[in-house]
């Protein structure tokens, strides 16, 4: 069973490095799109506010109860769901720009480099079901998700797995496993790591959740490539793992 979540924890790894590839390859188009995207959600909501202050000042209370009731449902509708094969996650997408459509180019980077795992650009592919690009370009920060059935009946623990996972880690040419601990996303029990890096010459800190449930695991991984990371991104990467529910 060790052995088994050393190949996954290391198929995670390889993730980190083809994430890192992929952004460093697309970045000057996905930010044009991002601050595209956030300019216009920026304008939409500028729009509203200034809507909703003229019916404070001219409307009856239960008229302005009601925008207020319609904004609420304005800021839901931001959120997009995917579903994996046994999981969901829900993206603020005014937030979180979907990326998946570089995983190719991605997966073909990872390939190429000389990480001791023996993977083809296919494998990576299918092994990462989706990846997001942070709004704020200027953090060069991303997510990936990766999920995978283990074969083995099981769920977390995290005091077991923790240790187990920071040695694949560091392993890992170029990685290091900073710290490990155990924690609660969305009512599950799950693991929390957190990993820097230094691979071709792109220095990277990672943020890493890992759950398992009935031997289905899913890993989220935010990965911050040249920069450091802060309270705002952390927070909205809290906020998106805490969506994950495992089926």
């Amino acid at each position: 069973m060790n052995k088994k979540f050393m190949t996954v924890t290391a198929f995670a790894a390889a993730l980190l490095m083809l994430t890192s590839c992929g952004t460093s390859d697309n970045s000057n188009t996905e930010e044009t799109e991002a601050t595209t995207t956030v300019s216009e959600q920026t304008e939409e909501v500028t729009a509203s506010e200034t809507s909703d202050e003229t019916e404070v000042e001219t409307e009856a209370e239960t008229e302005e109860t009601v925008s207020e009731t319609e904004e609420t449902a304005d800021d839901t509708a931001q959120l997009t769901t995917f579903s994996g094969d046994f999981y969901t996650v829900s993206v603020d997408t005014s937030k979180w720009v979907d990326f998946s459509e570089y995983k190719q180019l991605a997966a073909e980077a990872a390939e190429s480099l000389d990480n001791g795992i023996d993977l083809t650009a296919e494998d990576y592919n299918e092994l990462c079901d989706v990846m997001y690009m942070y709004s704020d370009v200027s953090k060069s920060a991303n997510v990936n998700v990766v999920s995978t059935n283990l074969g083995v009946e099981m769920d977390m623990d995290a005091e077991a797995v923790g240790p187990l996972m920071a040695d694949s880690f560091d392993a890992v040419e170029g990685y290091k496993c900073d710290s490990w601990e155990s924690v609660t996303v969305n009512g599950e029990n799950a693991l929390k790591l957190v990993i820097s890096g230094d691979v071709g010459g792109s220095k990277t800190n990672m943020v890493q959740y890992q759950l398992i449930k009935g031997g289905k695991q899913v890993v989220v991984t935010l990965t911050v490539v040249d920069a450091e990371t802060d309270d705002t991104l952390l927070a909205d990467f809290d906020a998106l793992v805490n969506t994950v529910v495992l089926n």
